[in-house]
């Protein structure tokens, strides 16, 4: 996960300095530094030091070559999808039906074999947060396209 962050970083910092050469002037037309100076230094600066940070990570990747960073950007990746698809959901279906089915689903990418527990947890917190916002403190929960009781 690190490696893509410093490439998205490395792309932002190459983007920054493209325009601090090419678009920003070093020097005024009377010979004073000018407004491309600053940012000349910054995205030089940002350049070396993220393909430093690239170098580092590379060489660490392959002396960890197979470790459980895989797994783990499976797992982010999971979430990412299962984050949307809730977004989506809710729109949907509405608060209590759409984070009863994003928490089972989550639950069953980190918590497999577990059912029984999976679904309790999934039908129970949103019970209890239903039933402390909208009974309890009489506020709404988002509701979905769809004409659902809860």
């Amino acid at each position: 996960m690190r490696l893509y962050f410093l490439l998205l970083l490395f792309a932002g910092s190459v983007f920054y300095g493209w325009i601090a050469f090419v678009d920003l002037p070093f020097l005024t037309s009377s010979g004073r530094l000018g407004p491309g100076f600053f940012p000349r230094i910054l995205g030089t600066g940002l350049l070396a030091l993220t393909l430093w940070s690239l170098a580092e990570e590379i060489v660490a990747r392959r002396r960890l070559a197979g470790s459980a960073e895989i797994g783990m950007n499976r797992a982010v990746a999971a979430m990412m999808g299962l984050g949307l698809a809730y977004l989506a959901a809710l729109s949907l279906l509405g608060g209590v039906p759409a984070t009863v089915l994003f928490l089972f689903a989550a639950l069953c990418v980190f918590n497999p074999g577990e059912w029984l527990r999976n679904i309790l947890v999934a039908i129970g917190v949103p019970a209890a947060v239903y039933a402390l916002f909208v009974l309890l403190l009489n506020a709404d929960m988002p509701r979905g396209l769809l004409p659902l009781p809860f």
